[in-house]
C-alpha cells in the first residue's frame, strides 16, 4: 500500500482505498469482506453514505462510501493512533486493496 493512503490530517487515522467510485463498488468489497474474511457488519444506511462498523483482530472498524469522498477505512475509535494500531490499519487495507484489485 502507498503511504500516502494513510491519513492522519484530521488528528486520527484514516485510510482512503477508492476516492472516486460508486455504490456498486463498495457494495461488492462489502460482500467479499463478509464472504472471504467472515467479516459481520452493524450497517448504517443514509442518502449519500453507507457506514459499516466490524472488528478485525479485535479492534472496531468503520468501512465507509460516501459519494464525494469515496471508500475510507477508519477506527470507530478515533483515539487509536498508536504504531501497532497504523500497523493493523495497514494490513487490512492491503487485503481490502488487493480485492479490489481482482
Amino acid at each position: 500500500m502507498e503511504e500516502k493512503l494513510i491519513n492522519k490530517d484530521n488528528g486520527y487515522l484514516q485510510v482512503v482505498l477508492v476516492d472516486d467510485c460508486d455504490f456498486q463498488l463498495f457494495y461488492e468489497l462489502a460482500d467479499y469482506a463478509e464472504r472471504e474474511l467472515n467479516f459481520t457488519f452493524t450497517k448504517v444506511d443514509d442518502i449519500d453514505s453507507l457506514y459499516y462498523s466490524f472488528k478485525y483482530d479485535a479492534i472496531g472498524f468503520i468501512l465507509s462510501y460516501h459519494v464525494y469522498f469515496g471508500i475510507k477505512l477508519e477506527f470507530v475509535d478515533k483515539r487509536n493512533n498508536s504504531q501497532q494500531c497504523e500497523d493493523i490499519m495497514r494490513r487490512l487495507a492491503n487485503i481490502l486493496l488487493k480485492a479490489l484489485k481482482t
